[in-house]
């Protein structure tokens, strides 16, 4: 079974109650190893039984000091079993080591493959450092539950099972005295064992808060600098600091217990024998070879303790790790987020009514078409009657709204702040789905097209353009890796970002730095509409594209924008700016997540006194203010 394979059945077995992880639920996630755990077992066993026949050759060597015989042959097999011992110690190691290394990468893949595939909503209501935070050392933690820490728990008790034959043939007596520290000194390590892990789930929570604080601050450094909040920022990550401090201050104390537990369990046992041994020797009831085998195999009776105490310490971790990677890997993904396929979009059919949407997407028959980007151009867009919420949100943001866009056309959104513009957007994306009403894309509703193919045929600008790490070509490519270099120069002509790439030392080659931080806001934004302009959507849809860039730029993008409706892509666009919207076929305006009017800029100003007050504002409406003049804006 494969890596992939085997983890869906961890999070099968992990749905199926709502239940905290228990020891079984990790075996999912080694299955897929156990060749080569299986084979570190074996030199594991190679090495123990090594360590276990030293003791009894060092009996015979001291009966052999005793009776004056030859000491070679003797001392050669101590030497042979030792070298013997480290060489099959060091190899299971270096095997487990690999395995390890590998069963991460396999949770990590999935973990991040997972998180891209999850609703943009679950996304958002999590702290980014804290996923990141489950990819990375919650799957390092995960590791030393499944490798090192079962192998030594299973060949410590075998040398335990051992060492305890051995010793029980040697003396009987010695064999009980020596078990009756060991049994305390495990009752009482098998108590720590609960407490071990609710601080190991703490100390991990807080180092994730951690990772979330100091994130956001540095991917608003600038916001921070500018208000004078590095003191305050700082003082919040010194007490998350702290927090995760004092947790994994108490993590660790309740690891030191295992050490001072440990010796009592060793000199105790030890000195207890020795007592015991030494007078039955000297009584002449227990000859020196045997005392001295019987204290060596003493070591072998406890440290497997030792190693038992630990795995299960590690396993407390361990499943605390897995509690947190499964409530990432069993969130539900976006319906239809399955790997892409070629074929063409699903055919025109007439509008279903709301009951008979289906839960699960529905794609048409598969078929390669005769030329990739000789597709139909411009979407035929049409919303009927959608209520939408964000999840958590007490009330819905869109109300009913009902809007139809022909093919090619033109519309823009415009209306005061939180008056849905934005999510009319995110729910043509799928990024959120309606609770009522119907969304279609060319008479098909949205839940019957592919994610994929849906995505393929609309292109996206989002208000604050992030860039992607890479270069300014990376990023114009972004949505069309095969793109040739012509048609990446007519892209980048088109968003007016060619001027910008003569400035840049290495011009497409130019990297933009993490999330863009070497562009000016403008200059992202014309990025993205760039990618957005190379994808050749059939929907293109435009949040606020022109709020980051002066009023010559603004005029030419207007004019691109023009030029790719004219093409025969459909448009729609959310401005605050009511003079990028006045070319548009239709202007919709919302207020309190309802359309209110519809129609062309002229026939608005007559019709609707939402649009009144926002032209006013602007200058747009004859009232003398200059035009583009921008009142007031925010964000969704």
């Amino acid at each position: 079974m494969s890596d992939a394979a085997t983890i869906e059945h961890a999070q099968r077995l992990r749905r199926e109650g709502a239940r905290r992880a228990r020891v079984r639920d990790l075996w999912p996630y080694a299955r897929g190893h156990r060749r080569a755990l299986a084979g570190a077992l074996a030199l594991s066993l190679v090495s123990t039984v090594a360590s276990l026949a030293q003791p009894l050759v060092v009996r015979e060597l001291l009966d052999a000091v005793t009776a004056g015989a030859s000491l070679v042959p003797l001392a050669a097999a101590i030497v042979g079993l030792f070298a013997l011992g480290a060489a099959a110690t060091g190899a299971s190691d270096y095997v487990l080591s690999r395995t390890g290394e590998r069963l991460v990468r396999a949770v990590r893949e999935r973990v991040a493959r997972h998180l891209l595939r999850l609703p943009v909503t679950t996304v958002e209501s999590e702290r980014s450092g804290d996923l990141v935070a489950r990819a990375t050392v919650d799957s390092t933690l995960l590791r030393e539950a499944l490798t090192s820490g079962p192998l030594q728990a299973i060949t410590g008790v075998l040398t335990f099972g051992g060492a305890l034959v051995i010793m029980a043939l040697l003396d009987p007596l010695l064999l009980l005295v020596a078990l009756g520290t060991t049994v305390l000194a495990t009752v009482v390590m098998l108590g720590l064992s609960g407490r071990v892990r609710r601080a190991s789930e703490e100390a991990q929570q807080a180092v994730g808060a951690l990772s979330a604080r100091l994130g956001g601050s540095l991917r608003a450094l600038r916001t921070v600098k500018a208000n004078r909040a590095e003191d305050r920022e700082g003082q919040a990550l010194v007490a998350h600091a702290r927090e995760a401090a004092v947790a994994g201050t108490r993590l660790a104390r309740l690891r030191a217990l295992v050490q001072p537990i440990t010796s009592f369990a060793v000199q105790g046992s030890f000195l207890v024998v020795l007592a015991v041994g030494g007078g039955r020797v000297v009584a002449g009831d227990l000859p020196v070879g045997d005392l001295v085998a019987f204290l060596l195999l003493l070591l072998y009776l406890v440290m497997p303790l030792v190693q038992v105490f630990q795995f299960v310490i590690g396993v407390q971790a361990g499943l605390a790790a897995l509690d947190r990677i499964d409530h990432v890997v069993s969130a539900a993904p976006e319906p239809g987020a399955e790997p892409a396929w070629p074929g063409p979009e699903p055919a025109p059919a007439e509008p279903a009514s709301a009951e008979a949407v289906p839960a699960e997407p529905v794609p048409a028959e598969p078929a390669e078409p005769a030329d990739a980007h000789a597709l139909p151009r411009g979407a035929a867009v049409a919303l009927d009657d959608v209520w939408a919420r964000y999840p958590g949100a007490p009330e819905p943001v869109l109300r009913g709204v009902g809007l139809t866009v022909a093919p090619g056309a033109h519309l823009a959104l415009v209306g005061p702040s939180g008056a849905g513009k934005t999510t009319i957007l995110a729910v043509l994306e799928r990024f959120l789905v309606p609770e009522h009403g119907i969304v279609t894309l060319d008479g098909v509703p949205l839940a019957q097209w592919p994610l994929d193919r849906l995505r393929r045929s609309i292109g996206y600008v989002e208000q604050d353009a992030p860039a992607l790490g890479g270069t300014v070509e990376d990023n114009v490519r972004y949505a069309r890796p095969e793109a040739t270099a012509d048609e990446v120069a007519a892209a980048v002509r088109d968003a007016q970002l060619a001027e910008t790439l003569a400035r840049l030392p290495e011009g497409l080659a130019t990297d933009v730095g993490e999330a863009g931080v070497r562009l000016s806001g403008g200059e992202r934004q014309r990025l993205a509409i760039a990618r957005a302009l190379l994808a050749r959507p059939r929907l293109l849809l435009l949040d606020e594209a022109t709020s980051q860039v002066d009023a010559v730029n603004e005029l030419a993008l207007r004019e691109a924008v023009a030029a790719v409706a004219a093409t025969g892509t459909t448009v729609i666009s959310v401005s605050h700016r009511l003079s990028t919207v006045l070319a548009a076929d239709q202007v919709a305006v919302l207020e309190d997540g309802r359309v209110v009017a519809c129609d062309r800029h002229e026939r608005l100003l007559e019709r609707s006194a939402t649009y009144r007050r926002l032209a006013a504002a602007q200058g747009l409406d004859g009232s003398g203010h200059a035009p583009g003049q921008v009142v007031g804006r925010a964000s969704r």
